[in-house]
């Protein structure tokens, strides 16, 4: 068979629901087989990161289609003429109560209307069709996968991959066992259907109903798994990293960018995780910038002064434009003139510009070309009496070097905030602030 490319994963949960619609009659009979035989929790495990389940048939919808009412109400996953029908357990399912012909074409209305909302969010070859339940039974295996032997089966190499994954995480894997078959709808479009049951042992108490310890740790199982599905890539509110060394109770976690930090490993039992079989984690969005916070900031620096550095020369030569535009004047100067004393510390692009141009104690003479060098970073050390060389960049070339007329950068900050008390040139931000990418680019096309 011949491995299909996913393009769209699309979410069918048909019986998360313990909802009756107002005014419809119930007994013990169906209470009990609500209470048994509902897929509890499963919108939330298997929602999808950033997306909302609040409500049915709107924009938040996106590619997941959850049933609001109980599957007593109506079983949307059933056929018409279920073989199930003839045990009272077909699309209406029979509990010795009436039900008015009124009543009965309104769950039937729902029934397609729901089927026909599955099949609209297919609308593209390559879709994967993830019908999402779980199971109360006594089972050998934690998770169940199932599916057809039609034209919607998955192919071997999806159906291994998500086992292995699961398996990874350190459960046991059923294929059509203990349940088999996966939903499926009418279509012009080629898709495959894919049935996850889970077992309710992995995350709920069979009495209270309730979530316990095991719930958090699935659900970002599940996470991960659209991660996996789609390529590795980052799906929004989950991301993967690596445990790469330990010292006694800390431990290493790299990124995907290769940045690392060090956290206790109490962090890790405390969010309730679970490494695969590769000593990898899929944690939450909030967890990650958490964690990753601090590190992240200092790389976004080191890119910017990068991208200041590699273009001083660009922008000297768009000067006047940059000056007479706030927008381009009030960006933030990526390199090290801050002082620790001032929370607003500062400098933008015009006024470093300014201080180039008319503050010749911050600029010297190039040792390459003979041009024009200007101060871009301080090396001050506090409490210190000598204080090292400014570094500097030639306007013309680019060349880095040293030396200034100044060594201080106390002397640029009195300089700023004579400036600044005055009130000349640009002092507020403009509401539209160019990036500094933005800004080369403009240069560019100049």
């Amino acid at each position: 068979m011949e491995t299909m490319k996913i393009r769209k994963i699309v979410l069918n949960i048909p019986h998360s629901s313990v909802y009756l619609p107002d005014g419809v009659a119930t007994n013990e009979a169906m209470q009990s087989v609500i209470r048994e035989y509902t897929d509890w929790f499963t919108d939330e495990l298997f929602q999808m990161p950033g997306f909302n389940f609040s409500c049915w048939s709107t924009s938040v919808w996106h590619n997941t289609v959850r049933f609001p009412y109980s599957r007593c109400y109506c079983d949307v996953e059933r056929l018409v003429n279920d073989p199930l029908s003839a045990q009272g357990r077909g699309i209406i399912y029979d509990f010795g109560l009436e039900i008015s012909e009124e009543d009965r074409y309104r769950r039937l209305f729902l029934y397609n209307k729901f089927r026909e909302k599955l099949a609209s969010k297919i609308e593209e070859n390559g879709t994967l069709l993830l019908d999402c339940h779980s199971f109360p039974i006594q089972s050998q295996y934690d998770i169940c996968l199932g599916f057809n032997d039609d034209h919607t089966r998955p192919d071997d190499a999806l159906i291994a991959l998500v086992r292995r994954y699961f398996e990874g995480q350190g459960y046991t894997v059923g294929i059509n066992s203990p349940y088999s078959n996966s939903i499926t709808v009418e279509t012009p479009y080629i898709y495959e259907s894919l049935m996850i049951e889970l077992n309710q042992r992995l995350y709920l108490d069979p009495v209270t109903k309730e979530k316990t310890d095991g719930f958090q740790p699935l659900k970002l199982c599940i996470e991960g798994l659209y991660m996996l599905l789609s390529g590795g890539m980052n799906v929004a509110g989950i991301v993967k990293v690596k445990q790469t060394g330990h010292r006694g109770k800390m431990i290493e976690l790299k990124n995907s960018l290769g940045l690392r930090i060090d956290i206790n490993k109490s962090e890790i039992k405390e969010n309730k995780l679970r490494y695969n079989s590769d000593n990898t984690l899929f944690i939450s969005k909030t967890l990650y910038d958490t964690w990753f916070a601090a590190i992240n900031r200092h790389r976004e620096s080191m890119e910017q002064s990068e991208i200041f550095l590699s273009n001083v020369p660009l922008l000297w030569a768009n000067r006047e434009m940059i000056l007479r535009a706030p927008r381009y004047y009030n960006i933030d100067v990526p390199s090290q003139f801050s002082r620790a004393s001032h929370a607003d510390s500062g400098v933008m692009l015009g006024e470093l510009l300014r201080l180039w141009i008319f503050k010749p104690v911050f600029s010297s003479v190039c040792q390459k070309c003979g041009g024009k060098a200007v101060v871009y970073r301080f090396n001050d050390i506090p409490q210190s009496s000598a204080p090292s060389e400014p570094k500097n960049i030639c306007v013309a070339c680019g060349q880095k070097g040293e030396g200034a007329g100044t060594s201080s950068l106390g002397a640029l900050w009195r300089v700023l905030d004579l400036w600044r008390t005055r009130n000349q040139f640009f002092t507020t931000k403009a509401k539209e602030t160019a990036s500094l990418v933005e800004l080369v680019e403009a240069c560019k096309k100049k």
